[in-house]
């Protein structure tokens, strides 16, 4: 059995090393937060270039191939040459 003096010096060593483990992983986490916030800062931009593409060239379509004709609403389905 250890005498008081040297358990309160264990205990003060494992403190000291459970701090250091502790702001270590902080540390790690907020690193991995900082590459997460880079990482989607770089897909916005390409996501909002992409839909700004797509804007444009819609538009672009429309005006040359002009709007969509209007589809009459008692269409009926096309029938089908299956025999049940």
């Amino acid at each position: 059995m250890m005498p008081f003096h040297e358990d309160k010096i264990y205990v003060e060593y494992k403190q000291r090393a459970m701090l250091k483990q502790a702001s270590e992983e902080r540390l790690a986490q907020m690193v991995l937060a900082r590459r997460r916030i880079a990482a989607f800062r770089f897909y916005y931009r390409v996501l909002a270039g992409f839909g700004h593409w797509l804007v444009v060239s819609g538009s672009h379509l429309q005006k040359r191939y002009g709007d969509l004709p209007e589809l009459s609403k008692t269409t009926r389905p096309m029938p089908s040459k299956r025999q049940a």
